[in-house]
């Protein structure tokens, strides 16, 4: 079995089988989505895409952002959407990390980490990079803008690495070590990418050929 084989056949035992209906298969009852995995997933079905040109998984990765956004974007019993989001904008409130357990400051407690963010972050706009749909990068600029100065001190001066799921308090007095450097690289991702969006209906038709071929 050649690599890409192997690696489709793990990604169809983690997340099932692809077919016409395919949804990707919930972790567990108690944790039906996962961000840390799940970003990691929709990053990996990129990389099949853009390796085997097969749409059904480029189909998987949008399929599989929009079950978080509505699953992770909403509260535990799923009967509202967090805070301020709506379908359009499903990131207004951030996200749900998808841990069993009611949120608190244990490794198994639900809540909000910046560094799960942030890994979401990248996966929309890796998603926005190879579908060339510009709405998944405007969504990870709308969560940065969401949840920036929640995670940060009364006196901006530190971060916390966790908050309550309404982001109304922290839940930790730790800062996570590489927070402050792993947000900056990924807004100014966010940013030189929308930038180059932005300026793409300017280009002329060879710069665009040019754009498209490198992502």
């Amino acid at each position: 079995m050649d690599k890409i084989s192997k690696f489709e056949q793990v990604m169809d035992h983690v997340y099932g089988k692809y077919s016409t209906s395919w949804r990707p298969k919930p972790f567990k009852k108690s944790q039906p989505r996962y961000l840390w995995t799940d970003a990691f997933g929709v990053c990996n079905y990129l990389t099949l895409f853009k390796e085997t040109k097969n749409q059904n998984f480029l189909n998987q990765a949008s399929i599989l952002i929009d079950e978080v956004h509505n699953i992770l974007g909403k509260s535990r019993d799923g009967s509202k959407r967090l805070n301020s989001s709506t379908d359009e904008h499903p990131l207004n409130g951030g996200l749900r990390i998808g841990k069993p357990e009611n949120e608190g400051a244990g490794m198994s407690a639900d809540g909000q980490y910046f560094h799960y963010l942030t890994k979401w972050m990248f996966a929309l706009n890796r998603m926005a990079l190879v579908s060339k749909e510009v709405k998944y990068n405007k969504w990870g600029i709308e969560l940065v803008q969401a949840i920036h100065w929640k995670f940060c001190s009364s006196n901006k001066q530190r971060m916390f690495w966790k908050m309550s799921i309404d982001l109304s308090k922290p839940l930790v007095n730790s800062e996570g070590g590489l927070d402050t450097y792993d947000g900056l690289t990924m807004y100014l991702i966010l940013q030189n990418t929308q930038k180059v969006f932005d300026n793409f209906e300017g280009m002329k038709e060879e710069e665009k050929k040019e754009w498209e071929e490198k992502v």
